[in-house]
């Protein structure tokens, strides 16, 4: 039995719209995904752009508009930095309430 036909769409955020990132987000839009992109680069949010991806502002931006978010950076610290500023204080993380 399917539950697809009852699930709502799940929008999904991508942080890093660099060359994987870029591309994990405009193969989820190609689907008919909503997908929300940042990055600090102008020229990785054109793209991203230009392949139906809703550039946003900022990650804080990004987190209040997807239901998914995707990390794309290219350091661990980078990714450190961003949990660092995102994370609330009762995360969810992996499914996991905190």
């Amino acid at each position: 039995m399917s539950t697809s036909a009852a699930t709502p769409p799940v929008s999904v955020g991508v942080i890093g719209l660099g060359t994987t990132g870029g591309r994990a987000a405009a193969a989820l839009a190609a689907t008919g995904r909503t997908v929300f992109g940042h990055d600090i680069d102008e020229a990785a949010r054109a793209r991203a752009a230009a392949r139906g991806v809703t550039v946003v502002a900022g990650s804080a931006a990004l987190a209040r508009a997807a239901d998914v978010i995707l990390l794309s950076l290219p350091e661990p610290a980078d990714v450190l930095s961003v949990v660092d500023e995102r994370v609330q204080p009762t995360p969810t993380i992996l499914g996991k309430s905190g």
